[in-house]
């Protein structure tokens, strides 16, 4: 700071001493003598101001010193003390703050968050902490990446606090041995590929949340085995000819069609014969004894001819013709007889294939009266050929409803309805007004317009500002402000009286312009001051005063005041330290940084130095993950990933950088089956080994934790065993049978056993005998079905099978089960009158054709005739097919006319003029009215 001499006298390095002499040179000389600062000025005072707020100041943290007689230098101690905070800048806009907290660095670029250190450690803002140095090997300075083999670190207690880096994490791994002999070291991103061996197939699942694996082996079971519900292999036989149980594999035979004799397997036979009364008429029987035996082919061809249903008509609603030529009992059918289906007045008949008879209604039947409903309305035939509707009872007459508006033209013959007339002889207008609510309100007359018209008042809110005429048409406002003066007198503003005035700016500037400000001289806190002590001094235009800044201080002119503050690049420092109002300390020397708790520990301290980061057992938060998943924008490997390229490049990762927590759960192995990936394995999921098709698993882990064994073995169900050597063998039951290196076989017999797909049987010619449910079984022939000629319908056996033979009980059975199936159907003009079903008609079944509501049959032995009975009654009647008008009743007992729908009106057109008179019942058309 430098002040003219005239006002002061300065001196440097001033202790003590009170200014003497009359002069100003006396007092000047004394002040150099002393190196005090006196004052000179008394009315006057010079106001020396820093730029921070007075209660926020700190002690013993500034000096001064004084260069020459117009001087003050100010300068900042070199060790700061008691501070609270400090904040640093650079060119582009990032901040630096330290304050009892700690250090916080915000960078202006988007995107980019605050990095901070605190006594609660590092908050990384989302950034890597690059150069770390690792921890394991592999990743430590001058060691080696271990390969098929590692071991955990021996001082593993002693590092475990401190910073992993990504190398350490690449380096993290576990051994992979095969009965005990190291075979990898299997790292993050590695791969476990799991592949099928000797004899099993491996599967490998991933559940949905991506966090448990499961490997499962199988045994592959080939020709003779398979696995059973135990979970086992067993012996798998092809068929019934041999029984597995826990005691081996052994020959199996029915014991009832096959018995064995000396001179071999024989067939037991058996005789069959037709039932001729009774109620079991047309069925076939077993002869007594013979139950269970075999039946040869031709004694099964005479049983299926003889076999027959019994076919009758019946009426249930409709009308039997008592002309009917066949037994009221009916009459039977047998293989090879024809039953034939005639269709009758009214109706046709249709036979499709696959036994389908349809009948139907022909277009355009002829009936004597028309019936809507059981109790409804009728249509009938005039004497002169004109349409009569009538009452169920054929005389009292009804209405026609529900008929659609008639055209009303000269010529026109549609019936009309009765709306029509009612409204030619009813209309009536009615208008509506409005009277400028929302709602239009009906008047009896036409009358629009509202009483009084439609007024529009435009209103200002206090009268004193606006002026608002309107002109004599009424069709023009017009809207005036009201204004006011300002008037100035001698210099000096004077207001209008009311509603204010303005004021000239020459006034001010002349009640200004002798205006000036006093300076002086004051202490602060520990502050001092050299001298007598401070006196005011008026500070004119044209003087000036000189503020100068020491050493770390700048110093910024803002008008009047004069703002000190510290300088962006503070140097010469030795220590700062800052505290807030908890007394949490960030202390700063040239040693580094410490960040301190009050009552804190060394241990608990955050300190940064040239060896360092020591978090002070703290988190280091927010700091950038390098690792797929971890790393921003990244995705979470689920089913593959492949390991980061290493380096310093764009696309590659530092293997010094610090690792985050996210890059350790991210770090994983790829597991596969057979080369295809199934999951990316990431700490604390599972690998979950299940028991396989035919396969158990067990795995033991060592009492130290550091060895598991995974092992599958082979459950052996009935039929098989392990022997001594490991191996899975079949298992004899007893000795008929023989186990060797060539297979199983009959005890000194040879091929009798063979192995298929489909497991082990023996093996026979199948043409005599084969395998059935309980064992061995002869072979029966096969019944083929007559198509065509005169026997169609019977059967015979098949060429070459004439001498096979097959039980008695079985054939009898199954002809008195064979059947043909009667079942109903509708066609898409046609309806169902309940569910289908189909029902098996079976030899000696009845098969009934009965005649229901409106229809009549006659029955002429296997012959039957369906008609329409002459008087019918239906519900609706349509006309034209299903897009045609239709005929229904109404509750009233009336007839209604309406569209397909049954709802819509139509019309009725082509009739006829009716007579007009007073007792006429009959229909009038349009040309009429």
């Amino acid at each position: 700071m430098c002040i003219r001499d005239r006002y002061f006298y300065g001196a440097d390095d001033s202790t003590a001493g009170k200014i003497e002499g009359v002069e100003a040179a006396a007092k000047s000389a004394d002040a150099l003598k002393k190196k005090v600062v006196a004052k000179s000025m008394a009315d006057s005072r010079l106001n020396l101001l820093g730029g921070a707020d007075k209660e926020k100041l700190s002690e013993n943290n500034i000096g001064v010193t004084y260069g020459d007689t117009s001087s003050i230098r100010f300068r900042l101690s070199k060790e700061l003390a008691g501070l609270t905070s400090a904040e640093f800048n650079n060119t582009a806009g990032d901040v630096t703050t330290i304050n009892g907290d700690g250090v916080t660095i915000t960078p202006v670029a988007n995107g980019k968050k605050p990095v901070s250190v605190t006594k609660n450690g590092l908050n990384n803002g989302g950034n890597v902490i690059a150069n770390v140095a690792g921890n394991l090997e592999g990743a430590k300075p001058n060691s080696a990446e271990p390969t098929t083999n590692a071991t955990a670190p021996n001082n593993a207690s002693t590092i475990k606090n401190n910073a992993a880096t990504v190398g350490d994490v690449l380096q993290a791994g576990w051994n992979l041995q095969e009965k005990g002999v190291a075979k990898d070291f299997v790292k993050p991103y590695d791969t476990v590929n799991f592949m099928d061996g000797d004899g099993t197939s491996v599967a490998v699942a991933t559940a949905n949340d991506g966090t448990t694996s499961t490997v499962k082996y199988s045994v592959n079971t080939g020709d003779g085995l398979e696995k059973n519900k135990d979970n086992k292999i067993t012996v798998k036989p092809a068929d019934k000819s041999l029984e597995v149980n826990k005691n081996g594999v052994k020959v199996k035979t029915d014991g009832t069609t096959i018995t064995t004799e000396d001179s071999g397997l024989t067939v037991v036979t058996g005789e069959i014969e037709p039932v001729t009364t009774g109620t079991n008429l047309g069925t076939v029987k077993v002869t007594d004894g013979n139950a269970g035996k075999i039946a040869t082919v031709d004694s099964v061809v005479k049983a299926v001819n003889n076999a027959a249903f019994t076919l009758k008509a019946s009426a249930d609603g409709g009308t039997l013709n008592a002309n009917s030529t066949a037994k009221a009992t009916g009459e039977l059918i047998k293989a090879g007889n024809t039953i034939e289906m005639i269709a009758g007045k009214n109706l046709e008949v249709k036979h499709n294939k696959n036994g389908k008879i349809i009948f139907a209604t022909v277009e355009n039947p002829s009936f004597n009266t028309v019936q809507i409903g059981d109790d409804g309305p009728k249509f009938s035939a005039t004497a002169g050929g004109n349409i009569s509707v009538s009452d169920k009872d054929g005389t009292n007459p009804v209405k026609i409803t529900n008929v659609k508006d008639g055209d009303i033209t000269k010529t026109s013959k549609d019936a009309i309805n009765g709306s029509q007339f009612h409204a030619v002889a009813k209309n009536t207008i009615k208008l509506a007004g409005q009277n400028g609510t929302d709602t239009a309100t009906e008047t009896a007359g036409q009358e629009l317009d509202k009483q009084g018209g439609i007024k529009f008042t435009v209103k200002s809110s206090d009268g004193k500002l606006l002026d608002i005429t309107a002109d004599a048409n009424g069709d023009t406002i017009t809207i005036t402000p009201k204004t006011g003066t300002i008037t100035t007198t001698g210099g000096v503003p004077t207001a209008v009286t009311t509603n204010g005035k303005l004021v000239t700016v020459d006034e001010v500037v002349n009640a200004l312009k002798d205006l000036g400000w006093k300076a002086t001289a004051g202490t602060d806190g520990t502050g001092s001051m050299i001298g007598t002590g401070a006196a005011e001094e008026l500070i004119k235009a044209g003087d000036t005063v000189t503020f100068k800044a020491g050493n770390n201080l700048s110093i910024k002119q803002d008008g009047k005041n004069f703002i000190y503050s510290l300088n962006p690049e503070l140097t010469g420092l030795t220590s700062a330290e800052f505290k807030d109002g908890n007394n949490n300390a960030v202390k700063i020397t040239p040693n580094g940084v410490s960040f301190k708790k009050p009552n804190a520990t060394d241990a608990d301290t955050v300190t940064l130095n040239q060896n360092g980061l020591n978090n002070g057992g703290n988190p280091i938060t927010n700091v950038a993950g390098n690792l797929q998943g971890a790393k921003a924008g990244t995705d979470v490997p689920t089913t593959n990933a492949t390991a980061p390229s290493l380096g310093t490049g764009t696309d590659q990762v530092n293997k010094n950088n610090a690792a985050t927590v996210g890059d350790v759960l991210n770090a994983g192995w790829n597991l596969q089956e057979k080369g295809v990936a199934k999951d990316f394995v990431k700490p604390y999921d599972t690998v979950n080994f299940m028991d396989g098709d035919g396969t158990s698993v067990a795995v033991a882990t060592a009492n130290d934790g550091t060895t598991s064994t995974v092992k599958y073995s082979v459950n052996t169900g009935d039929g098989l065993e392990k022997n001594k050597d490991n191996k899975i063998t079949v298992k004899a039951g007893d000795k008929s049978l023989e186990v060797t290196d060539a297979g199983v076989a009959v005890k000194k017999a040879d091929k009798s056993l063979e192995v298929t797909d489909d497991g082990l049987k023996v093996k026979t010619d199948n043409t005599t005998i084969k395998t059935g449910d309980t064992g061995l079984t002869v072979n029966t022939g096969t019944i083929n079905k007559v198509t065509e000629g005169n026997t169609a319908g019977t059967v015979v056996a098949k060429t070459g099978d004439e001498n096979k033979i097959a039980t008695v009980s079985n054939v009898v059975e199954a002809i008195n089960n064979a059947a043909w199936t009667a079942t109903s159907a509708a066609t898409s003009a046609g309806e169902l009158g309940a569910t289908a079903t189909n029902q098996l008609v079976k030899a000696g079944d009845k098969v009934t054709f009965e005649a229901d509501k409106n229809i009549k049959i006659t029955q002429a032995g296997s012959k039957f005739t369906f008609t329409t009975r002459d008087d019918v009654s239906f519900n609706t009647v349509q006309i034209g097919g299903n897009q045609g008008p239709k005929f229904s009743k109404t509750d009233a007992g009336d007839i209604k006319v309406s569209g397909s729908d049954n709802t819509t009106p139509v019309k009725i057109t082509n009739v006829q003029d009716g007579d007009i008179s007073a007792d006429s019942k009959d229909a009038i058309n349009g040309s009429q009215f």
